[in-house]
């Protein structure tokens, strides 16, 4: 309902604030602070305020949301990373979750469904939120004439870092760790293969050598 009161050439902003306002509670109450579903009603009332040019509030919306997706995203690369030293690690499976009634501040009630974010996603809004907080941030600036700002020059060299470190990470998983763990997995399946056939011709044998035995038995 937001997004389409934002596109409504009235620019109902202030009623699509509303609907973003009442998507955040549920999925806070329904998903827990740290889910992308937060995250994307955070990044949604940063786009609203940054339409209004109210660039400081669309930047305090941005930084949460980014720090949501952040997280998962970091947790997506040390899963990629440690599935071959640590095993097969425990995740939710929110798919699988019951779903659950949620009421809405009228009263009604609706039934959400607890669906993950693929890494690919996750990954998308993660550089999707950096570039709208970084372009916020400099409007900001420009607003105030250089003043004092929510989001500093400090960060953005921060925030620079953190992107270039992600990547780095991603481009190591890519090229060194995923073919490193797929060679192991092919190794390991090559070797359980022979086991298993020197085995298979181990007992055929010893049944040749026991037939044999029993025609030398029946001749003597």
């Amino acid at each position: 309902m937001g997004n389409v009161l934002r596109r409504t050439p009235a620019r109902n902003t202030e009623t699509a604030i509303m609907c973003y306002n009442e998507s955040l509670r549920i999925s806070r109450v329904r998903f827990g602070p740290n889910h992308e579903r937060v995250a994307s009603a955070l990044f949604n009332l940063g786009g609203v305020y940054d339409s209004r040019r109210n660039f400081d509030k669309a930047v305090q919306y941005y930084v949460r949301a980014l720090s949501v997706y952040k997280s998962r995203y970091a947790q997506d690369l040390r899963r990629r990373l440690c599935a071959g030293f640590e095993g097969p690690m425990s995740q939710k499976s929110f798919d699988n979750e019951e779903n659950g009634p949620v009421v809405l501040s009228t009263g009604d009630e609706v039934i959400l469904k607890r669906a993950a974010a693929s890494e690919e996603q996750i990954r998308e809004q993660y550089m999707l939120v950096t570039k709208a907080l970084r372009n916020a941030a400099k409007q900001d600036m420009i607003q105030r004439g250089g003043g004092t700002v929510s989001y500093s020059g400090s960060n953005d060299w921060w925030l620079t870092f953190e992107v270039l470190l992600f990547r780095f990470v991603e481009m190591l998983s890519n090229y060194v760790v995923d073919p490193t763990q797929a060679a192991v997995r092919n190794t390991i399946e090559t070797t359980r293969q022979k086991i298993e056939s020197a085995a298979h011709h181990a007992i055929i044998t010893a049944k040749d050598a026991l037939d044999y035995n029993f025609l030398l038995m029946l001749q003597e």
